[in-house]
């Protein structure tokens, strides 16, 4: 039998080591401020442990990580101006990592493509973690080296160029097939894998009705990023591949069933 003081420490440490575990998987680094701040203030009340947490959690967002990062060759992405976050839960979830190459590469690509669509901003959806190769990025396959990166389509809103989209993740807001077009997403739950198109059920979009995917200025992107030397691999659904007249380009792939829907970002990595 369990005994009363047994059972409340064996739930204090449960309760601790699941909020870790989520921080962690977050955030990468909010686990490790979570035990400093219960260590360091561990005499102290829960509102002065939260309040340092907090304060170290954004200290290190805003000037740890993005310094420290460097050391394991990564740098964060610029969060403002031709290259910015579509959101700022990327920014706030360290999610807007990427190697020094390929940042280098995007910056190159996007000098081109403001070249010709001017005040445009590309905007970044998720990267990667600050540090440490092989951490995962979930719910991303993928998204652990440094050397992916998603990015957002350009759209219109009532006909008129904006950044954003429907949705306010920017996943989720899908550009779907035609009935004579390849419907992957139809495909991929018939071999059962449910979770191709979940993003969309899940993210709400009230005011989708007005927003329609600029595909001059997105095709134009896909273009410039396939014509970019240290481009390894485009993700891109089949339909948009045919319907934007990207045939020709192999390095533009079906991602395959296992993953999710790429007809609402451009899944892009270098070599």
């Amino acid at each position: 039998m369990i005994s009363g003081i047994h059972f409340k420490v064996l739930c204090w440490i449960i309760v601790h080591l699941s909020v870790i575990i989520l921080l962690t998987a977050l955030t990468q680094i909010g686990g490790l401020i979570y035990i400093l701040s219960i260590y360091i203030f561990r005499k102290k009340t829960t509102l002065v442990k939260i309040s340092f947490g907090l304060l170290l959690y954004f200290v290190s967002v805003f000037l740890i990580a993005p310094n420290l990062s460097k050391l394991f060759g990564r740098e964060a992405l610029p969060l403002s101006g031709k290259i910015a976050p579509y959101t700022w839960i990327t920014f706030i979830l360290n999610r807007h990592y990427v190697t020094i190459e390929t940042k280098a590469s995007l910056e190159k690509t996007v000098e081109k493509f403001t070249k010709r669509h001017k005040g445009t901003t590309i905007f970044y959806l998720d990267g990667n973690f600050p540090f440490i190769d092989g951490f995962p990025l979930l719910p991303h396959l993928s998204h652990s080296d440094g050397k992916k990166l998603d990015l957002a389509f350009c759209y219109r809103q009532n006909s008129k160029p904006v950044g954003q989209s429907a949705s306010f993740i920017g996943y989720g807001f899908y550009e779907g097939p035609t009935l004579s077009e390849t419907n992957s997403a139809e495909v991929c739950r018939k071999k059962g894998y449910w979770q191709y198109d979940l993003i969309g059920k899940l993210i709400p979009l009230p005011d989708q009705n007005s927003y329609t995917v600029d595909v001059k200025r997105t095709s134009d992107l896909v273009k410039l990023l396939h014509a970019e030397s240290a481009t390894h691999k485009i993700f891109l659904e089949p339909h948009l591949k045919n319907r934007w007249g990207l045939k020709s380009m192999k390095k533009i792939r079906f991602h395959g069933c296992q993953a999710v829907r790429h007809d609402d970002h451009i899944h892009w990595q270098i070599r």
